[in-house]
């Protein structure tokens, strides 16, 4: 699974490389802008502008210490740290790539929902933010041994609507999108089995590390956490 983590990030860097000096008239990247534009609509206009306010700056960093809060309350330490570095993590070279690979934003004659004046539409933050954030909430239920097709589904639509919302505020270009949702799954596939090991290891250990439900297996003496370990590192060679 690192390998293919880290494949997918080369391929991210790959396509910040070679799209940053591509005009996007000749890539038929503005003609999809123009579609979008085209067809836009009072309801659509709302969304993009929800999904640009709850996944831009304004909101991201709250949502960062709010889900390390909520299980620190119920106790899941482990986990709690996880879900801070590995979507944190996840957005990382996203926000470096901007750098590296400066691209012009879509022209305003689009008439963009939201006004950017910078060169960093390269890759789409908001579309990486979705993916770290998708792919830790399926560590976190493959951890806790529920693995539902229905939930890779629903994450995979979730991380199109928001790259949808971002070609249709005319924020991105189709390259930036893809560009963020592969850096951004790179990266956290990359980490996976790491959180998995550490994970597991702290629910081995049955102190204050382990989750509640093995915590108290060892401390009744009526359990073994070994299988939990077992089931974060096996996740590693199932996914």
């Amino acid at each position: 699974m690192a390998v293919v983590g880290v494949a997918l990030l080369a391929l991210g860097m790959l396509l910040g490389a070679l799209g940053h000096n591509l005009d996007p008239a000749t890539t038929g990247e503005l003609g999809v802008l123009q579609w979008f534009h085209e067809h836009r609509n009072g309801f659509l206009t709302v969304l993009a502008k929800a999904i640009e306010l709850v996944m831009g700056p304004k909101v991201v960093p709250w949502l960062l210490v709010a889900m390390p809060l909520l299980l620190l309350a119920l106790r899941r330490i482990v986990m709690a740290v996880t879900s801070l570095l590995l979507p944190g993590l996840g957005w990382l070279p996203g926000h470096f790539a901007k750098g590296f690979f400066p691209r012009a934003r879509p022209p305003h004659s689009l008439d963009p929902v939201v006004i950017y004046n910078d060169n960093a539409s390269f890759p789409s933050g908001h579309t990486g933010f979705a993916t770290s954030i998708t792919i830790f909430i399926l560590f976190a239920l493959t951890m806790w041994g529920v693995r539902r097709w229905w939930a890779v589904v629903l994450g995979v639509l979730f991380i199109v609507i928001v790259g949808l919302s971002r070609l249709y505020a005319a924020a991105h270009f189709p390259m930036d999108v893809l560009g963020g949702a592969v850096l951004a799954s790179g990266t956290s596939i990359a980490l996976w089995p790491l959180a998995a090991w550490w994970w597991g290891r702290g629910q081995a250990g049955g102190g204050r590390l382990a989750e509640p439900p093995y915590r108290h297996a060892l401390t009744a003496g009526k359990g073994d956490s070994t299988a939990a370990s077992e089931r974060a590192i096996g996740a590693d060679t199932t996914e």
